[in-house]
């Protein structure tokens, strides 16, 4: 399990006890022994909280809807519907990011995390998608 798979993991729990997205990956973050530049790296929180504000993690009931999805829960979502029809993908972080990154038609090369809250959400079967 990746870093960011872990803060995910803790971080669910927190949603689950009533904390907001924001707080519950901050608080998870502490929780996991990982070096401060990877505790407060914004792509993986930012997917994290957009997902929960924007109603995609079960369990979670957020106070208003997110009317938009940040970019980084976007990629998630993208990758999702990717899983959906090609669930192999889900053991290889590179090509599944690859396959993201042509879909969406993002430039930079690595996942920054992305793929990794993904993928635990979908481990804990918490990642709720949109009908």
């Amino acid at each position: 399990m990746t870093v960011f798979e872990e803060i995910t993991t803790k971080a669910v729990q927190y949603l689950q006890q009533g904390w907001e997205p924001a707080q519950a990956w901050s608080k998870a973050a502490d929780d996991v022994e990982c070096a401060p530049s990877v505790r407060s790296k914004g792509c993986p929180r930012s997917a994290f909280v957009g997902l929960a504000q924007a109603g995609y993690i079960r369990g979670y009931q957020p106070q208003r809807v997110a009317a938009s999805l940040s970019q980084n829960a976007s990629y998630c979502v993208t990758g999702a519907r990717i899983l959906a029809d090609k669930p192999a993908l889900g053991n290889n972080r590179f090509q599944l990011w690859n396959a993201i990154r042509e879909q969406e038609g993002v430039d930079r090369q690595s996942q920054n995390g992305v793929v990794d809250v993904l993928l635990a959400l979908r481990r804990l079967d918490v990642y709720a998608p949109k009908l």
